[in-house]
């Protein structure tokens, strides 16, 4: 259904904010191994198009995998700049209170609840970027059981569904100043990446914002979860409604996965209907070795091209087409980089 919401006004003082670090909540000494927690911030410039993870894994080093993550890519031109960068937890500084955070050389700063500024370098990419959020957060699912053991639950909040980026960014050291649309999300939890898989897309241009997510376990559809955000409403659509109109397949060009090169699905409520088509044009392959008698957890994080409608009462409310941002996780064993 259609609700009306403002932008949350928390104080920059408030604690603890909705989208603070949350790891500190999971010290149980019981599955503390499992935990992982990240955000997700992207942008997109007319043809242009990068994302940026903060990532940890296992904080309280239980596991052989214990350690942060910075991924950082771009689009530009059809080349891909960026990288991954592994960092150490003795490297890592959290605010708990806050969603700001410091992993080797880049940081997060939370200057307002909805004001971020990022900044850092991997490889051929820097950044030196604000987010300013422009649309109210949803809440994807909280406390979720992910996988299949009853301790599995993880939490999805959509920080900024749209967010104005300013600043820069260098490739190669050539400054480019930004003037972009983005988007932020975080995600946290206790799982085992086994019997579950999720896939997950996302779209921002001026007039609307899409935001869709699909949690398998044993390769069934288990919960959907698709926000559309247009004229300042909020568009909550009815998961029992979701249809896959169209699945091809393909194998990732680097690592030969098996993933999907496009997807369209149709979604529904009330008088609403949006209709997604999606492929991916650039991947990489982020593998995450559990066990040595596991095969490799592993995910295809993409910029992707887009192109849909939105329809109420079968009239298109606006149809809307670019880069946008998309997420598919399975398994293997081939023999790909392990980056985890």
């Amino acid at each position: 259904m259609k609700m009306t919401q403002a932008i949350d006004n928390i104080s920059k003082y408030a604690a603890p904010h909705r989208d603070r670090w949350h790891y500190l909540d999971y010290r149980d000494g019981k599955h503390d191994g499992f935990y992982t927690e990240w955000k997700y911030l992207n942008f997109i410039q007319g043809d242009m198009a990068g994302y940026i993870m903060y990532i940890v894994l296992d904080p309280e080093l239980r596991t052989p995998i214990g350690s942060g993550r910075i991924i950082a890519r771009i689009l530009r031109g059809g080349d891909f700049h960026g990288g991954i960068e592994k960092v150490s937890m003795d490297r890592i500084e959290f605010d708990t209170q806050t969603a700001s955070v410091r992993m080797g050389d880049s940081h997060l700063n939370e200057k307002t609840p909805h004001n971020y500024e990022i900044t850092g370098t991997i490889a051929d990419f820097s950044w030196n970027l604000e987010y300013n959020q422009s649309t109210p957060t949803l809440d994807g699912y909280s406390d979720t059981n992910f996988g299949v053991l009853p301790w599995e639950k993880v939490s999805w909040l959509i920080k900024m569904p749209r967010a104005r980026i300013t600043g820069t960014i260098s490739i190669h050291g050539t400054p480019i100043q930004l003037n972009a649309l983005g988007y932020s999300d975080t995600n946290w939890g206790e799982f085992i990446p086994l019997f579950s898989r999720y896939e997950w897309a996302q779209f921002n241009d001026e007039k609307i914002s899409v935001v869709y997510g699909v949690i398998y376990r044993f390769g069934r559809i288990y919960r959907t979860y698709a926000y559309v955000e247009i004229n300042k409403d909020v568009i909550n659509f009815d998961s029992t409604t979701l249809n896959i109109l169209e699945r091809q397949w393909g194998n990732e060009e680097t690592t030969g996965v098996k993933t999907p090169a496009k997807t369209r699905f149709e979604i529904k409520t009330g008088p609403y209907t949006l209709d997604v088509a999606y492929a991916p044009v650039r991947t990489d392959m982020i593998g995450v070795k559990v066990a040595p008698w596991l095969p490799k957890q592993t995910i295809a994080e993409q910029i992707s091209r887009f192109t849909g409608s939105l329809k109420h009462n079968g009239k298109v409310v606006h149809s809307f087409s670019g880069l946008g941002f998309s997420e598919y996780s399975t398994k293997t064993w081939k023999n790909t980089a392990v980056t985890f």
